[in-house]
């Protein structure tokens, strides 16, 4: 056997779908983590963007226009680097960035090309638009929670 070359490692459907449940569990602290915080208005404004510009291109191909998979890819990769970036935690990145090295598990990867010409476009908006939702401007509840945490740290 040569000592040279390279050994491409195997991955398992089951390894994928957990590197996927995974990066919703991780994505899901990342907007709780923002709504907490505060949300920086730049990064709001970028998230608000993406989910409009998917609910237009989600309504443009219900009424019969071609599916524009690129954008909506572009699309989909931004919303999550920024709903990501919006948490401010480094940590968190880090670990996200190390699962989307995972095949097939990263957004804008070929599963969710393969959903969204499956219809699946209108499902990753709305879980989307339920991420922005927490993440849009609760400061008094997000300073509550966060001084709980807090408090709750000192015991």
């Amino acid at each position: 056997m040569p000592k040279r070359g390279f050994r491409v490692r195997q991955v398992t459907f089951e390894e994928v779908a957990q590197a996927i449940d995974i990066r919703g569990a991780l994505e899901g602290l990342a907007a709780r983590t923002a709504a907490e915080s505060g949300p920086d208005p730049d990064c709001l404004l970028a998230l608000q963007d993406c989910v409009q510009e998917g609910r237009g291109l989600v309504d443009a191909a219900r009424d019969g226009a071609a599916l524009e998979t690129p954008r909506w890819v572009a699309m989909n990769v931004r919303f999550h680097h920024r709903l990501v970036m919006s948490a401010r935690n480094p940590v968190l990145a880090a670990t996200l960035a190390h699962i989307a090295k995972t095949p097939l598990a990263a957004p804008g990867g070929p599963q969710n090309r393969d959903a969204m010409e499956n219809s699946g476009m209108g499902q990753t908006l709305a879980r989307q638009r339920r991420c922005f939702n927490r993440v849009e401007p609760i400061h008094s509840a997000g300073r509550v929670i966060g001084l709980a945490r807090a408090a709750s740290r000192l015991r």
